[in-house]
């Protein structure tokens, strides 16, 4: 192949190369995304969506919405998010974390009712 002769291709493929390289800078280094994950809730306290643990739906869990910065919850967590209490609370000072209940008018989302 000639550079000549096939210019476009070369273009295009410096263009990927750019793009998967600031694709990797954004979500590997600096880690400028948000990560939405279910975190346990209590529904005598809280309104909370309801799941089942099994096909048939015998045994079930309650949980919530919880939706952080993905750079300030590795800070304050390390690498396992999961097992952080303070991830599933909210409960990072200077983040803009966000905890979602379920909302009872919404006929779309199964909630617990008492």
């Amino acid at each position: 192949m000639h550079f000549k002769t096939n210019y476009f291709f070369y273009i295009i493929l410096i263009f990927l190369l750019l793009a998967i390289g600031a694709s990797y800078y954004r979500f590997a280094v600096i880690l400028d995304y948000r990560v939405l994950y279910e975190a346990d809730c209590n529904p005598e306290i809280n309104s909370c969506f309801v799941g089942c643990e099994d096909d048939l739906c015998e045994y079930y869990y309650y949980y919530n919405y919880v939706e952080s910065n993905a750079r300030v919850l590795s800070e304050v967590c390390g690498e396992n998010a999961s097992m952080c209490d303070t991830s599933i609370l909210c409960d990072i000072e200077g983040s803009d974390c966000v905890i979602t209940y379920c909302d009872k008018n919404d006929l779309s989302n199964e909630c617990y009712t008492q």
